[in-house]
């Protein structure tokens, strides 16, 4: 966990830099008590709190929605979200950014990003106790990309590339705003880390091109010490062929001495939290921020409104009434003649119900389909090292429910913790898992256990609207978009400590 205070005026003066090493992500107790005595010994009671969280704890869609003014996508967005997100309906925050800027009747796409509500609990039970308001909630790679806003503005495709510890981030930008993002995890080994790094780099360039506002990457920037990541910078460079540059994260921003001592080689790591500081000095209005989402903006009401739209209510009522009465005399005979075509009706209803019949079943069976490469993937990015563990046999099966979907799981692991991980990490996708049998490995060097699951995938995760996509893909005459942007978001307050799980 690491912590930054900043003064904020015309820019911002990063004071104090903090970094605490957990032994438990989990102990929420022993995590409150370092930020209170980290804000008591700095004296930050009452001050501004902007938090970033890392892209594991979320879930990213991108979403296409017909054309509509922009005061009517936040409820376009949380509306659509039901179908896109596995759990949008139990208590989950939905922001999101506007990624291509659609005309007249042509659609548009936003990247909308899902944090379950109990993570911003949990955050503000953390923060809040030492008397220190949370104004921001980020993403990581949003943070990232609010430091270097001011660097990207040409209308180009950039890549950068941030280290936190285990894991970097790859972010695709586009004139600053995000618009593709993914967190991976590179071996242990220094001597192999290059070359996967080339092999993610070339994946996530892709994945980027295929989005709606995606494009060729123009150039790659790393984030971090010089020194520690000129390796990586040639083998990159040499192996793309693309232009690639690293920049120091204390040049970005304005350092006193004791966060200029605490940094030390620690340069990318900081990255995220000195562009969430950045927000209190020049808010930005393309972010995704589970603490400000976009919302309907609600109109400014005249005080003496009610009173006119009373009276004028009241004069309409008059008319309408006379109106009824005239019709209901009319729609008496109407009402009557229909009852007797649906006595006619009624007569055929056993060849109605037969084809209802049919059609529900059809509808149970599409149910049951599952997207086997989507989850393959899903399985893989949560998945271990292999030297922590393999799979020795996978099976799937589908039925005409929405509880029949399921993956069997045969492999080994190192060591239990690996296994403990491993279950913790496929239930966030989320699935339902029933454990097999373990046992211990006797005659196997490398690994000590085996073990067996089995993975049920949720109706809410499964491509149940693959048909109804099909009058999507019909042609539609659009005017030309605008530019495709990506996010970058709203405001905070006077000096603040910001800190990243």
């Amino acid at each position: 966990m690491r912590i930054a205070t900043a003064e904020i005026g015309d820019r911002v003066r990063v004071d104090d830099l903090a970094s605490f090493a957990l032994v438990d992500s989990n102990d929420q107790a022993a995590i409150t008590d370092l930020v209170s005595r980290y804000v008591a010994r700095e004296g930050l009671a009452r001050a501004d709190a902007s938090v970033v969280i890392g892209r594991g704890q979320l879930e990213f869609r991108v979403i296409e929605l017909p054309f509509a003014p922009d005061e009517e996508l936040p409820d376009l967005v949380r509306y659509q979200a039901k179908s896109h997100f596995s759990a949008a309906s139990e208590g989950q925050v939905i922001d999101f950014i506007r990624l291509v800027n659609g005309k007249d009747t042509s659609p548009i796409q936003v990247l909308a990003a899902a944090l379950n509500n109990a993570e911003i609990k949990k955050i503000q039970s953390i923060v809040e106790p030492s008397k220190v308001r949370v104004r921001h909630v980020l993403p990581r790679p949003f943070a990232l990309a609010n430091l270097l806003r001011n660097e990207l503005t040409a209308p180009k495709y950039h890549l950068l590339i941030n280290r936190m510890g285990q894991e970097t981030d790859l972010t695709v930008t586009y004139r600053s705003r995000v618009v593709f993002t993914r967190t991976i995890r590179l071996p242990a080994e220094p001597a192999e880390q290059s070359q996967v790094l080339v092999t993610e780099i070339r994946r996530t360039a892709a994945a980027a091109a295929n989005q709606p506002s995606g494009g060729p990457i123009h150039k790659i920037l790393i984030l971090g010490d010089t020194r520690s990541h000129q390796e990586f910078a040639r083998v990159i460079e040499q192996q793309l062929q693309l232009p690639i540059e690293i920049r120091r994260t204390s040049d970005l921003v304005s350092l006193a001495s004791a966060a200029s001592k605490a940094m030390g080689d620690d340069d990318g790591s900081f990255a995220p939290l000195f562009g969430s500081l950045g927000l209190a000095a020049e808010p930005a209005e393309h972010l995704i921020d589970f603490a400000l989402p976009h919302r309907r903006k609600e109109a400014v009401q005249d005080p003496h409104r009610k009173y006119k739209i009373g009276a004028i209510a009241a004069g309409i009522g008059l008319v309408l009434l006379s109106i009824v009465w005239f019709t209901i005399g009319q729609r008496r005979g109407e009402f009557q003649r229909l009852q007797a075509q649906l006595g006619d009706l009624s007569a055929n209803s056993e060849s109605r119900d037969l084809l209802i019949g049919k059609v529900e079943l059809i509808d149970r069976w599409k149910q049951g389909d599952v997207n086997w490469l989507e989850e393959l993937y899903e399985i893989s990015a949560r998945f271990p090292l292999p030297d922590e563990a393999i799979v020795t046999q996978l099976s799937t099966s589908v039925g005409t429910t929405a509880d029949e979907g399921k993956i069997n799981l045969t492999g080994m692991v190192s060591e239990p913790k690996v296994d403990n991980d491993m279950v913790q990490k496929l239930r966030e996708r989320p699935y339902r898992i029933s454990l097999g049998k373990t046992s211990p490995l006797s005659d196997n060097k490398t690994y000590s256990r085996s073990f067996g699951a089995q993975l049920s995938l949720p109706l809410s995760i499964r491509n149940v609207d693959q048909l109804l996509q099909l009058d999507a893909k019909k042609p539609v005459e659009a005017s030309p978009g605008d530019e495709q942007p990506s996010p970058s978001d709203p405001n905070p307050g006077n000096s603040a400590p910001a800190n990243s799980d």
